[in-house]
């Protein structure tokens, strides 16, 4: 199913009930920002954002097809779907975004974890995620990104899951735990409730592909 932006929202807010971490939660900007590019580069660009869509959907087709969604996924998806006409929206900002935020004159740090490059394949000497989870969390990052996407980033959800529960081992501790963010190419309400499944606070969504 091809997904709205409004039926992303409420979808977004949903899986934010679903699970108990409280950080999942959508923020919305209206403001739309022109940088200037010209209409061949853009037309190039929206060719490979319909390509890189299209391809992201089969793999998402697979995945369903071969019966690796499990219990917990396929039932956050199905509250998602019912719990989309009983959604509040809200305009505050959500956990995520105040974790994030910081006083003027102070910049927040969200530590990018992929085995590979677009560009140049994979990258040597990569240390697992339950190595580095702890190390950006001590060195100050307030938040880690996983580009849950084996083609582009080399890692795939079950990178998500071990950031997640690493970082819960921090509570009570200071500093504590982290949001985790799902940087995969975002299409499809199943990844929605598979990221929230595996303990995701938040995901990227590339608006140009909605």
């Amino acid at each position: 199913m091809k997904m709205t932006l409004e039926r992303l929202r409420v979808l977004l807010i949903v899986a934010a009930s679903c699970t108990t971490v409280d950080s999942f939660s959508p923020q919305w900007n209206s403001r739309c920002i022109s940088l200037g590019s010209s209409s061949s580069s853009s037309s190039s660009l929206n060719a490979i954002g319909v390509l890189a869509r299209k391809a992201k959907e089969m793999e998402i087709k697979k995945y369903i097809e071969s019966g690796e969604m499990g219990d917990t996924t396929s039932e956050l998806l199905q509250k998602m779907k019912d719990g989309v006409e009983s959604v509040v929206m809200s305009s505050e900002p959500g956990p995520v975004q105040r974790a994030l935020t910081k006083r003027k004159g102070t910049i927040s740090i969200v530590a990018e974890y992929k085995r590979k490059l677009a560009d140049s394949g994979f990258v040597d000497d990569v240390f697992d995620p339950e190595v580095l989870s702890p190390t950006f969390r001590e060195f100050g990052a307030s938040g880690v990104a996983v580009l849950a996407d084996t083609r582009m980033g080399g890692c795939d959800y079950s990178d998500i899951e071990i950031f997640a529960k690493e970082q819960q081992t921090a509570k009570g501790d200071v500093p504590g735990p982290m949001p985790v963010l799902n940087t995969d190419l975002i299409v499809d309400e199943v990844q929605i409730a598979r990221s929230v499944a595996c303990g995701a606070s938040a995901i990227m969504l590339n608006y140009g592909l909605l």
